[in-house]
């Protein structure tokens, strides 16, 4: 990427502004925190030297990017942070003291065609409450190369500011598809892992880019033709496949100690909702409720808003994949569509038994849960290594194992 590069921005992310001691859920607690060598050098010269000798350590083998972390207290929470919520080193030293981790959470910069994406991890409270429930259609504005940085951009476009639409073709096709409300969101999904399973085979044989470009043209007439529908229809809904499936997923987090308290709070009402204390004596009842909840709390018309908040999850988590990056290959897209597909349907999954714990579905629950789901599983490089493999050794890294993922 070029400094001249454009930047996209989720229009409502402009708005943020870190919440600090008001956040129910710190970023500053539950994970190791890095030092890179020119903050620890720093914070070494300023009057905080003593705290951090004894509350951080240095990591052995690490880089300049991980040079030391700060030991967490007996809350699990970081040692630099105040009884009220705020940062020490924010308040005694200046932003500019904070270690680059600090600095930039949650702040995300990924690459898209024409530019760079600036937006936020799910992870935190408020990036979630801004990216997934703020409006209805998730608006994507492309910044003019050399335009002020995104906190200045107000919500009334400007000659700095216009919508973002890729440059290239695939990149295209892959957003509208995203943003195809014809379609409910799991459908979206399995069309899209058409294209690509398509787009793989096509680069495993070293197609030349025409028949590329004709294979593009050619998968958006099949899906504009009124036969399109039957792709799903003809899909056989399998809860009980589905189940064991994610919750062989899910069980995976918690052998790795892959928590956190309010995931755990999620996971808790998941296990209330459907009774899964029973699984191993009567997994046909659980398999019920399941079905049953899910038919009941997540679909309807009266759950639109939650269809839209499922829509803008997809479409940032398709951007982590690199969807939207014309450099990425299709054999490479592909395994990211595998993930993204796993993650939404183990969100999914949580959703229905958070439902039928509470006798429904609002915005505040579906927020907490994707926030802290996200927290649990995106941000640990050991989950996300040991799901693949995992998916790998099974053969359940295919198309047919997602559509049983995605259809209820």
């Amino acid at each position: 990427m070029h400094e001249t590069d454009a930047l996209v921005v989720p229009q409502p992310f402009v708005r943020f502004r870190c919440t600090a001691g008001e956040c129910e859920d710190t970023c500053c607690g539950g994970w190791n925190i890095a030092i890179d060598r020119p903050a620890y050098d720093r914070l070494l010269e300023g009057v905080l030297r003593e705290t951090v000798l004894t509350t951080a350590e240095l990591v052995e083998g690490g880089d300049e990017s991980r040079h030391a972390r700060f030991r967490l207290g007996p809350d699990g929470r970081c040692t630099l942070l105040a009884p009220t919520g705020l940062c020490r080193i924010h308040s005694e030293l200046g932003e500019k003291s904070l270690p680059a981790v600090c600095a930039t959470y949650p702040r995300l910069v990924q690459p898209v065609d024409g530019g760079r994406f600036f937006s936020g991890t799910l992870a935190c409270p408020e990036a979630a409450r801004l990216l997934l429930y703020e409006g209805d259609e998730l608006v994507l504005v492309r910044l003019r190369p050399g335009a002020e940085p995104p906190s200045t951009v107000g919500d009334e476009m400007d000659e700095r500011v216009s919508l973002y639409e890729p440059t290239n073709p695939r990149s295209r096709l892959v957003l509208r598809l995203l943003r195809d409300r014809g379609l409910k969101v799991p459908e979206r999904l399995l069309w899209l892992g058409l294209l690509l399973q398509r787009l793989r085979r096509l680069e495993q044989e070293e197609a030349p880019d025409p028949l590329v470009g004709t294979s593009l043209r050619a998968f958006e007439v099949e899906l504009a033709s009124p036969r399109s529908a039957e792709h799903w229809r003809g899909i056989p809904a399998q809860p009980a496949v589905q189940l064991r499936l994610l919750t062989r997923l899910a069980n995976l987090r918690v052998s790795l100690g892959v928590t956190g308290r309010r995931y755990l709070e999620c996971v808790d009402a998941f296990n209330r909702g459907l009774e899964t204390a029973s699984l191993a004596a009567e997994p046909d009842r659980v398999v019920e409720r399941y079905a049953a909840a899910h038919e009941q709390y997540l679909a309807g018309a009266d759950v639109l808003w939650l269809e839209a908040m499922l829509e803008r999850y997809v479409l940032l988590q398709a951007v982590a994949h690199r969807m939207l990056d014309s450099a990425a290959g299709a054999v490479e897209l592909f395994d990211g569509y595998v993930r993204l597909t796993v993650q939404f349907a183990s969100l999914k999954m949580l959703l229905i038994g958070g439902a039928a714990a509470s006798g429904g579905l609002t915005p505040e629950l579906v927020l907490k849960t994707v926030q802290s789901f996200t927290r649990t599983t995106q941000h640990s490089r050991t989950y996300r290594e040991a799901l693949f493999q995992l998916l790998d050794e099974h053969g359940w890294n295919s198309l047919p194992y997602m559509a049983v993922l995605l259809k209820h």
